[in-house]
């Protein structure tokens, strides 16, 4: 079985390691809870972190290498800008799932775009549970419902496309809600991207069952505590399953 939590920690390690010798970790409020389910202190140690601060517009530090691991928004970038503006050293950023066309106009506009290394880290899953995992895409209902922004929908079909390169291709994609059937749609346009002569069906997932939030609200508020739960009383799935989440 393809382990999530090990495939991400590694991505971090590697993101660290990209950047030489002692540094600063300057991390999103939005990205602190699932980066600590990943890794402690101590591993973070020992490839170079000699500080770990949260994102504020306020930032007093002496580490003269400093990594910004955020969400790209406009918020952030600002704050970001200010800092590169009061305080000049190696700064590294990378935006969490990916970075944008519009934050980097940003920092253009600040007039700190060449001051800093931009990138980005494709954080996908990070395990809840031994069987529940989740994106962390905290604004992906506003962003569909209210902004009309279906730029979420991207990430999730880039992280289902990660994990099948990982552990085979998943035969059936159920969709269910008009933003569910884009991300199906999404998945089998991407699925040409997998070279078809090495690639097999995978022998841990059977299908993927895409609820859309907005045509289930009610779930969340039901008595049983798991997922697991909730699946077999609602659909009467009694095979063992795996929950993706934004």
């Amino acid at each position: 079985m393809f382990d999530v939590k090990a495939e991400a920690r590694q991505s971090l390690i590697n993101a660290l390691d990209s950047i030489r010798g002692k540094k600063g970790l300057v991390v999103d409020m939005e990205l602190s809870g699932p980066l600590s389910l990943l890794v402690e202190f101590p591993l973070l140690k020992e490839h170079g972190v000699d500080k770990i601060y949260h994102l504020q517009e306020s930032l007093d530090t002496e580490c003269g290498k400093l990594i910004y691991m955020i969400r790209p928004s406009i918020r952030n970038m600002k704050i970001i800008a200010d800092h590169i503006k009061r305080k000049k050293g190696d700064i590294s950023i990378f935006m969490v799932p990916r970075k944008t066309l519009l934050c980097e106009r940003i920092l253009e506009e600040e007039g700190v775009y060449g001051d800093a290394h931009i990138s980005e880290f494709p954080m996908d899953f990070m395990p809840l549970d031994d069987d529940v995992y989740s994106l962390e895409l905290n604004d992906a209902f506003t962003d569909l419902y209210v902004r009309n922004d279906t730029s979420c929908i991207h990430s999730v079909a880039q992280a289902i496309m990660k994990l099948q390169k990982s552990v085979g291709v998943i035969q059936k994609i159920v969709a269910k809600g008009d933003y569910s059937k884009v991300l199906a749609d999404h998945l089998l346009r991407m699925r040409t991207e997998i070279d078809d002569s090495r690639s097999t069906y995978s022998a841990c997932f059977d299908s993927i069952l895409i609820l859309e939030r907005g045509i289930d609200l009610v779930t969340p508020l039901c008595t049983q505590l798991t997922y697991q739960g909730l699946i077999d009383e609602i659909f009467g799935i009694s095979t063992s399953m795996n929950f993706i989440i934004t």
